[in-house]
């Protein structure tokens, strides 16, 4: 009887590591699939600027391309972005001028952002009033303020007022578009 009861539970959670697991693929399908357009109207948008520029740049395409994830952590319905770090990241409270909108008292016009820079992907706050929280790994708590800068982890948690925010770096194989 015992045996039947363990193979039973046993069972039952490798059938929730599978759910989980397929939960998690096809979240990841969805963030790259994000990535690719992203990618795509980037491309399209220099070869309406340049036809002749992207064209040379089109015949080195091939290369991988570091790209963000972030993700609400704790807020239903889960809000969900995906980024290039080279082009700004803005986040605040001022809806047009910001790539993130949060609409918060706490929150600042234009609190922090997020951008590349040597191959790094950077959180700088831009002199918040209430400063910029991040959780980086499961002892390492900073506030950034006054424009202090610091490399993001994928892994890192940005709090920004109420807001907790979960960071994913990834990088697209643009050779896939």
């Amino acid at each position: 009887m015992w045996i039947l009861l363990s193979i039973l539970l046993l069972g039952g959670g490798a059938v929730a590591l599978v759910i989980m697991l397929n939960a998690k693929r096809e979240e990841q399908d969805k963030y790259y699939a994000a990535a690719r357009n992203i990618l795509k109207d980037s491309l399209l948008r220099k070869t309406l600027e340049n036809p002749i520029k992207s064209r040379v740049d089109q015949n080195g395409v091939g290369g991988q391309k570091l790209m963000v994830y972030i993700k609400s952590i704790g807020i239903k319905p889960q809000k969900r972005y995906v980024f290039d770090p080279e082009r700004e990241i803005p986040f605040g409270r001022q809806k047009d001028e910001n790539g993130v909108f949060l609409n918060e008292a706490t929150v600042s016009q234009r609190h922090c952002r997020i951008f590349l820079y040597e191959r790094n992907v950077w959180l700088e706050d831009l002199g918040s009033s209430n400063g910029t929280e991040l959780k980086s790994g499961m002892f390492k708590n900073y506030l950034l303020t006054g424009g202090q800068q610091t490399v993001l982890r994928s892994g890192d948690v940005l709090i920004i007022g109420s807001t907790q925010l979960k960071i994913k770096l990834f990088v697209f194989d643009t050779t896939y578009m």
